[in-house]
């Protein structure tokens, strides 16, 4: 990898972290934001911020769901939290 393409890298994980600070987000919603593809934007940053411990599933009993949050998020009360922008989540 790159020099370049690990800047890259970098600022889109700043990038996921913030936006996913402010509400949760679809899978599908970030590639929409980030103009990448979903399949892209899970495989190589939202997986790796997942392991990691920096995203977690917004709903962790239902392992499919497609929205994530940051844990901070997570603890918020759903019903001060914004709801996402596109209403999948």
């Amino acid at each position: 990898m790159s020099a370049t393409a690990k800047v890259v890298d970098e600022q889109m994980r700043r990038l996921i972290l913030s936006i996913l600070q402010e509400a949760p987000f679809s899978i599908r919603e970030l590639g929409l934001l980030l103009q990448r593809a979903p399949d892209f934007v899970h495989s190589q940053h939202v997986r790796p911020l997942v392991r990691e411990g920096l995203v977690l599933p917004e709903f962790p009993d239902r392992p499919y769901h497609p929205c994530f949050v940051r844990p901070e998020s997570a603890l918020r009360n759903s019903a001060s939290r914004p709801k996402a922008a596109t209403g999948f989540c």
